[in-house]
């Protein structure tokens, strides 16, 4: 789900210097009715006239709360689907937002709030226990992912708020006049350049962890003593390309790993969110997904089937997503026989931009939605991320990358799953016929075996050949397809003189409508050896295999009327 922009150490250098504070709000009351969230009213001061920051015990003056409350964040559509804003609710009391606002936390009790603009960022941190602000900052950058640690120190990770270059993440402490600190350097590749991207900031004992991943690939970098700078620096996965230039062979079998399955074809029944409500265009591209994933599997995978009804499956235009999905456009999840579909909505503000879906606005930087519901109804039905076990794929191959291509990349609507995501779901769930083609993104291996009706025959006497085709039955990892009888292809009988090198003569033979029997009559006036071939298929992904020679020998002349040919009519 990315594109590219790259951002040069010289815009990263001269973005720093634009980082700035602001004072603290100003003491405004907050009513029970919607207010701009800058009405929060500021935190009382200490008796020494400072700021009570967040985690600090000493007593302060004024009304004091000692429950912290459990705030809402919500997000406002207006009637075509697109962000207008956010509300805040805590208790009885509600604060308005604008599209660009977010929210992260709760952190002991601390909520951090912003807004994003041209000019940079807004922040504030809101303490839930007092209903209100302990601290409000200004940056001249875009804050997208925060913490708040138990010193009572913020730390945020910035991009530029015009390349939207990454400028890594950096601590502030609670200083009034401490200036900003740059934590950890970002990364330089794909991780930081890629749209979309995301950053996953974490504390562990090792100190503060950012994790940037974009591009198929992700990266993790630490500060094990904060404000110290970069302690460590670890690459997790490789690097994809979006375009399939420079595309790694193909592994094999199962290209596009799989962690879980259904019953084969169980019927998934779904229905549309009725408070969050997806839009007639985003509704018409899910339905249209949905029968994507159903008719062009090619396997006994789920069917997708939408109803007005109860059903074990929901799809929600939203912008509430797990923490996992943090940084995604779509997010699919299931738990037992239930499982969700979320989209988020046009407009949504990420760290590389604003999400554009294409049935909304077609232009180029959009998102398919159909070509992004595909990609999550596959998770539902079990496909993972080709780049989870290391595999780069062309774009033409899957709809599952990590990353959706965004118009007009490579494969940006595509509307079907590719031979790679089919190769994993024919192997997990088996193909609905014998004679179903194996995806050309698979590499399996054939066995056929040849028997004779007789091992001797008078001149010119009627022989049947009986050829047996099958996938191999000793390879677990080819699942469903391990040992599959194989229909309808083509096979071949070949023959030569008993004991001669001389060259064969080919003869087709004919599927006997019996799994994977193949037969062919001959009239032979010479003792001959037989073999049966079955040649790899160039719109399948079997490998051709020879059967055993089979010698079939001529023991007297022909008596009465004999056939003119030895090979049938």
């Amino acid at each position: 789900m990315r594109e590219v922009h790259h951002g040069r150490r010289a815009v990263l250098l001269a973005a720093v210097a634009v980082l700035t504070f602001s004072g603290q709000s100003g003491q405004v009351a907050a009513a029970d009715g919607p207010n701009d969230i800058s009405a929060i009213p500021g935190c009382p001061a200490r008796p020494d006239g400072r700021l009570q920051p967040p985690g600090d015990r000493q007593p302060h003056t004024g009304p004091t709360r000692t429950r912290a409350a459990s705030p809402a964040w919500q997000t406002t559509l207006d009637a075509s689907g697109t962000v207008r804003g956010h509300t805040l609710r805590v208790d009885a009391s509600t604060w308005r937002a604008g599209p660009r606002a977010f929210a992260d936390g709760p952190f002991q009790g601390t909520l951090v709030t912003g807004e994003r603009s041209a000019a940079g960022t807004r922040v504030r941190l809101i303490d839930l226990a007092r209903r209100c602000t302990a601290r409000s900052i200004s940056l001249g950058a875009l804050v997208y992912g925060s913490l708040v640690l138990d010193d009572g120190t913020l730390v945020v990770s910035l991009v530029d708020r015009q390349t939207r270059a990454e400028l890594g993440v950096w601590q502030i402490g609670r200083g009034a006049t401490a200036p900003p600190r740059r934590l950890i350097a970002p990364p330089s590749g794909p991780e930081t350049s890629a749209i979309p991207r995301g950053v996953t900031l974490r504390v562990s004992s090792l100190g503060v962890l950012a994790r940037w991943c974009g591009a198929g690939s992700c990266i993790t970098r630490g500060s094990s003593r904060l404000a110290t700078g970069l302690a460590a620096e670890v690459d997790l996965d490789p690097d994809a390309d979006l375009d399939g230039a420079g595309s790694l062979p193909l592994r094999s079998p199962r290209p596009v790993p799989v962690y879980d399955r259904w019953f084969p074809w169980a019927v998934l029944s779904f229905r549309f969110h009725t408070t969050d409500v997806s839009p007639g265009w985003m509704k018409n591209a899910i339905e249209a997904a949905a029968d994507g994933a159903t008719d062009t599997s090619r396997s006994l995978s789920p069917i997708f089937a939408p109803v007005d009804g109860s059903a074990k499956g929901v799809i929600r235009y939203t912008s509430s997503f797990s923490s996992n999905c943090a940084n995604a456009i779509a997010c699919a999840s299931h738990d037992a026989d239930a499982w969700t579909l979320r989209m988020r909505p046009h407009g949504h503000d990420f760290r590389w931009g604003e999400l554009r879906w294409c049935q909304k606005t077609n232009s180029d930087g959009c998102f398919d939605a159909e070509r992004v519901a595909i990609h999550e109804f596959g998770h539902i039905v079990g496909l993972d991320h080709p780049e989870t076990a290391g595999f780069r794929l062309a774009p033409s191959t899957t709809v599952m990358h990590q990353v959706s291509p965004s118009r007009p990349h490579a494969a940006w609507d595509r509307d079907s799953f590719g031979a790679c995501d089919v190769a994993s779901l024919q192997e997990q769930y088996g193909t609905p016929t014998m004679s179903t083609p194996i995806s050309t993104c698979n590499d399996v291996d054939t066995r056929i075996s040849l028997s004779a009706s007789a091992t001797q025959v008078a001149a010119a006497g009627r022989l049947v050949l009986t050829a047996d085709l099958r996938t191999r039955a000793d390879r677990a990892e080819y699942g469903e397809v391990s040992g599959m009888r194989l229909n309808g292809r083509s096979v071949q009988l070949r023959r030569r003189p008993a004991g001669s090198n001389g060259a064969w003569t080919t003869s087709w033979m004919r599927w006997a409508e019996s799994p994977g029997i193949y037969t062919i009559t001959l009239y032979p006036r010479s003792t001959y050896e037989y073999v049966a071939v079955f040649s790899a298929p160039d719109d399948e992904g079997l490998h051709g295999s020879t059967s055993n020679e089979s010698t079939v020998r001529v023991t007297a002349a022909c008596t009465g009327t004999c056939p003119n040919e030895e090979d049938p009519s």
